[in-house]
């Protein structure tokens, strides 16, 4: 079963594998770019499959391979690093380390990416890995639910409550960053929608990393950039695991697809996308809806980039996005 997201190509072709898909699409890379991203992407084929949901064995099946492939990743990664399982109000998360994490008062809450179906703290990890060697701070990965097996509103609580679990650990607001990747940064940002609503305190900011916020597929970008998207052959590619995760509510509920959310109140909100992926749009809407309601947002287009290419280690890009996102974090302090 293939994987729709950027970090399971890079695998596969570390490997020599080469994945054979039908495509009609006739990429462009640009040569401004480094020369890593512009050899990576151009022997990277679009994801067309999708996967039965209903499926119990399939989706097994689908979580195995992807999931391996993560993992190669992760163990891809030359410097040292630590995980350290922990326990927030009853939700399994992870703390990960490196050498550089430094005794600070600080801490991430990280959300990991996987279209609400796919992902653990540990076997797509480096993000988190080189999230935590940037900024020096202790990332924390929550383990939450999945669908179709626990549909909404089950990861946004696991998400939601483990920051509340950090809060009464004795953690200031300010203190906290949360992080989240393509879903996992809809949750992070659902999350702080739900927070808001209750009166309760909110993280002293956001960092929205291809974030996939609008489940509908409503953004201009799903039509105008599909044919330039370097991961997603066809939007089914990703957009059918929106409803494995909303059954039986509405996928424009600002809970499940926060662009359509007003974002007043939102601490600092740092968002990144690639300009080569049709979520651009996603990310767009929600930095403009941050403006409207008075909310400071730093918005990085990175042009030439896929999906989730901060996931990716050995390139320039990557390590450049990292900076940048460290800058943010230190200027919240």
């Amino acid at each position: 079963m293939e994987s729709f997201l950027l970090i399971a190509h890079y695998v596969m072709l570390r490997k020599g594998v080469v994945w054979r898909m039908l495509s009609a699409k006739n990429k462009a890379i640009p040569g401004y770019i480094s020369t890593e991203a512009q050899r990576f992407y151009e022997r990277v084929i679009p994801i067309s499959q999708t996967t039965d949901f209903s499926d119990s064995e399939a989706v097994s099946q689908f979580r195995k391979a992807v999931h391996s492939e993560w993992a190669a990743v992760t163990a891809d990664i030359e410097f040292p690093f630590y995980f350290q399982e922990i326990m927030l109000d009853g939700v399994r998360a992870v703390r990960i380390s490196t050498d550089t994490t430094r005794e600070t008062d600080r801490v991430i809450l990280l959300a990991h990416g996987g279209a609400y179906v796919l992902g653990t703290p540990e076997v797509n990890a480096s993000s988190a890995i080189l999230l935590a060697q940037a900024t020096g701070i202790p990332v924390i990965s929550v383990d939450y639910r999945l669908a179709p097996e626990h549909p909404f509103p089950a990861a946004l609580n696991d998400v939601t409550d483990s920051f509340l679990s950090l809060l009464e650990s004795g953690y200031a607001p300010d203190q906290i960053v949360m992080v989240g990747e393509s879903a996992g940064a809809g949750l992070a940002v659902s999350s702080c929608l739900l927070l808001r609503d209750k009166d309760l305190p909110l993280p002293g900011g956001l960092v929205l990393l291809s974030v996939w916020a609008d489940l509908e597929g409503t953004g201009d970008s799903v039509t105008t950039l599909i044919d330039a998207d370097l991961d997603f052959a066809t939007p089914a590619a990703l957009y059918d695991c929106g409803p494995a995760y909303a059954v039986g509510h509405d996928l424009g509920s600002p809970l499940i697809s926060p662009v359509n959310a007003s974002l007043e109140g939102f601490p600092p909100l740092c968002i990144q996308v690639g300009a080569r992926e049709m979520l651009l749009s996603d990310s767009l809407r929600l930095a403009s809806n941050g403006r409207d309601a008075g909310v400071e947002v730093s918005l990085d287009v990175w042009d030439g980039m896929g999906h989730m290419f901060q996931a990716l280690p050995a390139l320039p890009e990557s390590q450049k996005a990292y900076s940048r996102i460290a800058n943010f974090v230190a200027g919240l302090a």
